[in-house]
């Protein structure tokens, strides 16, 4: 950093907004980072690119090999895992034409069990590749709208379980708490009218021995 020298895939911005890094190592030297593309894509040339990315449109236009190639320098520098890849690295080789290329990441597919005997695995593809709605043949787009009804139709109903069971579960805490305070009214109302008979028979207590003093009293004299 301090003398200047950067890989081909360090990209930094300069005062003059330039993100191509300076370059001090020889092309050809063996620490070249683009020197494995610069083969592959060599090899590649007898035949036509997979899509229509970045690099076929470039070379078609004649336009600077070198510029082509810098984005996918950096996204390959930044890519740690498998999923760097497929996030920086696959859009980059698909082009900014990606809706010729339907596709999708990371989606659970169903409906998978007719297929087999119940033990497959479940389906969920790091990257898959579909096709517009207008490719599919009518009766298995129709199969594919009812498959779909199906599905909102399942998912409502599972919505509106969810809320009975949700309500339910609070009518239940409600009541609880109406049975809790019943039985805490009650054991206060039997507490205060125990402790009432208590006074009650202290006091005719009270009252007796009085009135047996005071006979005692009265014989006396």
């Amino acid at each position: 950093m301090t003398h200047g020298t950067y890989a081909r895939s360090h990209a930094r911005q300069t005062k003059t907004n330039q993100s191509e890094p300076l370059l001090r190592l020889a092309a050809s030297s063996p620490y070249d980072s683009c020197f494995l593309f610069r083969s592959v894509l060599q090899l590649s040339q007898t035949r036509q690119a997979a899509s229509r990315s970045c690099f076929a449109v470039g070379a078609n236009k004649g336009l600077n090999p070198r510029h082509n190639q810098a984005p996918f320098r950096v996204a390959t520098a930044i890519a740690k895992d498998e999923e760097d890849v497929m996030q920086h690295v696959i859009p980059v080789i698909c082009g900014p034409r990606q809706a010729d290329h339907p596709m999708a990441r990371n989606t659970l597919f169903g409906h998978l069990e007719p297929l087999t005997d119940g033990t497959i695995a479940p389906a969920k593809p790091d990257l898959y590749y579909g096709a517009h709605p207008d490719q599919l043949l009518k009766p298995f787009a129709s199969r594919i709208l009812v498959v779909q009804q199906q599905q909102k139709q399942q998912k409502q109903k599972q919505k509106h379980q969810n809320q009975n069971q949700h309500q339910q579960q609070h009518q239940n805490q409600h009541k609880h708490q109406q049975q809790k305070q019943q039985q805490k009214h009650h054991h206060r109302h039997h507490h205060h009218h125990h402790h009432h008979q208590q006074k009650q028979q202290h006091q005719h207590q009270h009252q007796q021995q009085q009135q047996q003093q005071q006979q005692q009293q009265q014989q006396q004299q």
